[in-house]
Formats: C-alpha cells, structure tokens, sequence
C-alpha cells in the first residue's frame, strides 16, 4: 500500500482540478512554499494547511496523518454509497427503482474495495439493514441481526443489555442510535427510549467537546422524543424536542428540525391544541420541501389528513 503524504495529496487534487500553485496559494503562502511543500521538502502550519485542503474540497481533519491511495479510494466510495442511501430515502415513489439502482451500484464498489475491512462491511451492512429490500423493510429481528453483527465488528463484546459499559467511535455511536431506531420500527418503544436516553448520556458525558460527538446529540434527542411521542409521553416530548431544536441550532444540524417540528405537532395534537399543531405540521412540510424529501412528504401528508383532516398543499 502506497501512503500519500499531505503535500502529495494536496498536488493531485490539484492537478486534478486543473488549479495553478499561485491560485491555490494565493494569500496563504508564496509558489514556492507550497512547491516545497507538495514535493514534501517544507512544512505548512496546520491552519495554512487546513486552508489549502478546504480550497480544494477536501476534509480538513486529517492534516497530521499519512494517507494512502487506497484510503483516500474508500473514503469516498463510502461517502458515495452513504449519500446515495439518503436519496433513496428521500426519493418518490416513481424515483425509486432508479435510486435502488444508483444504492445498489455504490454498495457493490465499496464493497469491492475493501472486502476484509471490517469498517467498510461494517458500513455496507448498516446501509442494508437500514434500506431493507426493495419489496420493504426486513423484519424486525434480522434488521436488528444485520445491526448488531455491525457494530461487533468493531465491538466484539457488545451487549445490547450493558450499552452504557463500553467504548465508541462516533460511527460506533450512530450505529447504536441505529439500532434503537430498529426498536422504534417496531414499537418496542421502551427499549428505544432506554438506548437512546444511555446514548444521550454517553455523548454527555464522553464527547469532550469533540465535533464527531456533538453533531450526534441532536440526532439522538431528536429520535428520544419521536420515541417517546409514540410512547403517549407527549409533555416529555415536548419539552425534549425544544432541547433538540436548541442543540440542533447550536451545532447547526438543522436536518433534525424537521423530525423535532413534526413531534411537536403530533404532540400537541394529542393534548388537544389544534391550531397550534396545525401550524407545526405546515413548519414541517415546507421544511421537508425545502429539502425534497418525498418520501417524508408522502408519509406526513397522510398523518396529518389522517389526524387532522387537513390537505398540506403549496
């Protein structure tokens, strides 16, 4: 396996992109400062450095380390696989037989490209249990399996029962917020709201501040209070989900206020606030066009006549 130094990575992209040395550099540091530094003869400060990676489009949070081609490869092919699974999602019905297409031809390469990797089959696997077949989602138990063989190639000694007692990546992490999802799904919602509530408390408690953790705390709060929403516990929800709204707003995660807004309409519906659920729910659906969500579209539509009798139109 080659390893690509930073400057080299750096000169590829560049070259890849069909940028001159002075444009890149311009206002950061001379031609020849960055020539020395792409032929690995000079250093760079991590802020010139990180600078220069975000001028070519590329993440910024591995300047200290060697990268190898092969890497780099994967890095991608899973973004890749990653963002075709959220269009799937978010696709309309006659959207989909070409995003399972698309979903299916990403998985297929990054699998290829990293067949004994256990992060990559532990990517591939999540994706799947997550998107189910193309005839609807797997049952209950085997989309729960697919998860947990998941995340225990990363955490041998998961247990389901002690969740609270292990160590986790940020991937690790959103893998169990999967599974909690997976219990929601099913509507074992007690079982939800305890892996997210310990979820919640690890990231809390664990995160130091680290971007990778805070980013996953709305993420988290936000299905807590879905879970409890469907539970009947419309006050808890309600008042987790305004704490979800702050934290998304905080970190800036604002794909989760569509989920919050929504919560909060079903629960005030349920406590008999009409008017003010009604307007929640319009919150929602312009959120979710903003965003062409279709998918979500369909789904709230059909709530909200259901419970409301109201049609959300344009």
């Amino acid at each position: 396996m080659q390893e690509l130094r930073l400057g080299e990575m750096i000169r590829r992209r560049r070259e890849e992109l069909n940028i001159s040395q002075q444009a890149l550099c311009d206002g950061i540091c001379s031609r020849g400062t960055l020539s020395r530094f792409e032929n690995g003869h000079q250093a760079l400060s991590y802020r010139r450095a990180s600078v220069l990676l975000q001028r070519l489009g590329l993440p910024d949070n591995r300047s200290y380390v060697l990268l190898s081609e092969d890497e780099l490869a994967l890095e991608e092919t899973e973004r890749e696989a990653r963002n075709a699974g959220v269009a799937l999602e978010r696709a309309a019905a006659e959207e989909r037989p070409l995003a399972w297409a698309r979903f299916r031809e990403k998985l297929a390469a990054l699998e290829a490209l990293g067949p004994d990797d256990p992060f990559v089959q532990q990517c591939s696997l999540s994706l799947q249990a997550v998107m189910g077949t193309e005839d609807g989602p797997y049952p209950f138990e085997e989309r729960l399996g697919m998860q947990l063989e998941a995340l225990r190639l990363t955490v041998p000694r998961f247990d389901l029962e002690h969740i609270g007692q292990g160590l986790y990546s940020a991937e690790e992490l959103r893998l169990i917020m999967q599974i909690a999802s997976t219990h929601t799904a099913a509507e074992r919602y007690g079982e939800a709201v305890r892996i997210y509530r310990i979820g919640t408390e690890y990231l809390e408690a664990t995160g130091r501040g680290l971007p990778q953790y805070l980013f996953l705390k709305p993420s988290y709060i936000a299905n807590h209070a879905n879970a409890l929403a469907w539970m009947g516990r419309y006050q808890e929800a309600l008042e987790l989900a305004e704490e979800g709204i702050l934290a998304g707003i905080d970190t800036r995660r604002y794909h989760v206020l569509s989920t919050l807004l929504w919560v909060k309409a079903y629960c005030y519906y349920h406590l008999g606030q009409r008017e003010e659920s009604v307007r929640l729910y319009r919150q929602v659906y312009f959120l979710l066009l903003a965003t062409r969500d279709m998918g979500w579209i369909q789904i709230l539509k059909e709530q909200v006549k259901e419970l409301l009798g109201v049609e959300l139109t344009d």
